[in-house]
């Protein structure tokens, strides 16, 4: 449990515009046939933000 703790707060510091949409939405890395983004940010009331068709890195 102590891991999986730093683990969440790594994360949450090195990201937390990705924590903040994960605890409020979803996000969808990849291809999809609906779209040309291969990121989407999502909520209950659908697309919020969609990002380019391709990225080097997660950072």
């Amino acid at each position: 449990m102590a891991q999986q703790m730093k683990i969440n707060s790594y994360f949450e510091g090195t990201y937390p515009n990705i924590t903040l949409w994960l605890t409020h939405g979803w996000i969808e890395i990849g291809e999809d046939e609906m779209s040309e983004s291969f990121i989407r940010v999502l909520d209950i009331g659908g697309t919020v933000w969609e990002g380019k068709t391709s990225y080097k890195t997660l950072d």
